[in-house]
């Protein structure tokens, strides 16, 4: 008989690197959520520690197991009490099959995870190149006619490019224009792997910067500052694209703008002022 596991294997990474599931413990820890019991509310799943009890294993260990997993959408988490007082628990259960991630989330589900095991700074540094390869490799875009943006204009527009490739992958940002238009601001609204943030931040925010330095590159962008500002909620970290081009022209920077060629009516005028 087919376990849930084996029916959710993906198969070895196309480098050799090894699948999602491919601790053995994982994937013991997705059968068990399979036979789950129904809860007092009626739906099945398990706390962490009735899945540590179940595989004899420490709770620490299942709730790091169950974190890759919801990092995945593989497993999903809900807030149950048991009764009228007490903390809610919280309850994993199986995503149903219907709606698990698209293959390409689960490739970067396991890029993510990739580096977890590594000490800082090794594992912002390894995941900076990997999650900016991986994004010159799949997105889906040429450069834009202008490419690098020369304009304020043609900057955002390109930031919109970058935003709707992102959004594909999980990734909501809301758009803000600073410094006249050179600097534009993504504050993320919406992101996967939100909910092992906390333990992995510098992992995910590299593997963010990765990501949009990588679409940028795409994009005829190269020349970009990417600065992450984390806030207390990573949910609302806040992403700064500078450009670095030369724009044809800034609004409102405190920088000078172009000089412009003086007109014969203009020189005409600027004499009749002097001499009078």
């Amino acid at each position: 008989m087919t376990s849930v596991a084996q029916e959710l294997r993906w198969g070895p990474e196309a480098d050799g690197r090894p699948s999602l599931l491919a601790p053995s413990m994982r994937r013991r820890v997705i059968d068990v959520l399979a036979a789950a019991p129904l809860t007092v509310h009626g739906r099945p799943g398990l706390a962490a520690q009735d899945v540590a009890t179940r595989l004899d294993i420490h709770v620490t260990t299942a709730r790091f197991h169950l974190d890759v997993l919801l990092a995945s959408h593989v497993v999903e988490a809900r807030s149950e009490r048991l009764g009228v007082v007490g903390r809610p628990r919280k309850i994993y259960h199986l995503v149903p099959a219907g709606v698990r991630l698209h293959p390409t989330h689960r490739e970067l589900s396991a890029l993510v995870t990739s580096c977890w095991g590594l000490p800082e700074p090794t594992g912002s540094a390894t995941m900076f190149p990997a999650a900016r390869a991986w994004a010159r490799e799949h997105a889906d875009l040429e450069p834009l006619a202008w490419a690098p943006a020369a304009t304020p204009g043609e900057w955002l527009v390109t930031v919109e490019r970058l935003v709707q490739t992102m959004a594909e992958w999980g990734f909501r940002h809301g758009i803000s224009l600073v410094e006249g238009g050179r600097t534009v601001d993504l504050q993320l609204r919406a992101a996967p792997f939100l909910a092992i943030a906390a333990r992995h931040a510098p992992v995910l925010h590299a593997f963010r910067r990765g990501l949009i330095t990588g679409v940028l590159d795409r994009l005829g962008e190269p020349e970009v500052d990417v600065v992450l500002t984390p806030h207390e909620d990573i949910a609302v970290t806040t992403a700064h694209l500078t450009s670095r081009s030369p724009f044809r022209h800034t609004v409102g920077t405190g920088l000078p703008g172009p000089v412009l060629p003086t007109s014969t009516t203009t020189r005409r005028r600027a004499n009749r002022r002097r001499d009078a």
